[in-house]
């Protein structure tokens, strides 16, 4: 999990977005997705290729 937004930098805050905690800027609003869990709606493994 990141602590910064990859985008401007500003710290991050847990906050719930489409009935889900995740990580998100205060500062421009980016939402951090996980790949785990694209990956788990889609049926593949998460660790599936590494």
């Amino acid at each position: 999990m990141f602590n910064y937004c990859p985008q401007c930098g500003s710290p991050l805050r847990w906050q719930e977005c489409k009935g889900r905690q995740r990580q998100v800027c205060p500062r421009c609003h980016y939402v951090l997705w996980s790949n785990d869990e694209s990956k788990k709606k889609q049926g593949l493994s998460p660790g599936l290729g590494k």
